[in-house]
């Protein structure tokens, strides 16, 4: 077996398992009008031991970063930082941004501040990260959206930008939307 060959099917393994735990389809939100594209239970469950793991890999980095000196502080501090920022920027995703889609547009609330919407027509380009399994709204003037492909209402998400992006400067959906709302079989 290849180096990191286990490991990958591994990955593979539970993020398949956690793409097949979304719902699709998701109905309208009676106290907001809007279809909530949330996350399942068991990517919210991950996501909360990911966020202890990350205060564990934080605690052991400040640890390195004491008993180390040198350049191999730095090296230290960025892995182990870089590390654990980026799950901390997983964990507020999932806990504290909300996302919304209606025939009026996406909307994005961060937990204490106002929503914003951004309406359909003033949609410019949506681009998909592999990197971050995520899909990105843009506006002209800078407001952007990001949607992770692992809440549930992407084919929700599908129909609603489908029709509503071909009057927008974005011209169409990518096709990539449809295919990432379905789950692996």
């Amino acid at each position: 077996m290849a180096t990191g060959g286990l490991e990958h099917v591994l990955t593979k393994s539970l993020l398949d398992w956690l793409l097949r735990g979304r719902t699709p389809l998701v109905s309208v939100d009676a106290a907001t009008g809007q279809h909530q594209l949330t996350f399942s239970g068991r990517y919210r469950h991950v996501i909360a031991l990911m966020g202890v793991l990350a205060i564990a890999i934080g605690a052991v980095g400040v640890y390195m970063v004491v008993k180390v000196s040198g350049p191999a502080r730095l090296l230290v501090a960025l892995v182990f930082g870089g590390l654990s920022l980026a799950i901390a920027y997983i964990v507020f995703d999932t806990f504290v941004v909300r996302i919304g889609c209606s025939d009026a547009g996406l909307t994005r609330q961060i937990a204490g501040r106002p929503p914003v919407l951004i309406p359909w027509a003033r949609v410019t380009r949506v681009n998909y990260s592999y990197m971050g399994n995520w899909f990105t709204f843009r506006t002209n003037d800078g407001l952007t959206v990001r949607i992770s492909i692992y809440r549930d209402g992407l084919g929700t998400l599908d129909k609603c930008a489908g029709s509503a992006l071909q009057a927008s400067p974005a011209g169409r959906a990518p096709h990539l939307l449809y295919e990432k709302s379905r789950n692996p079989s």
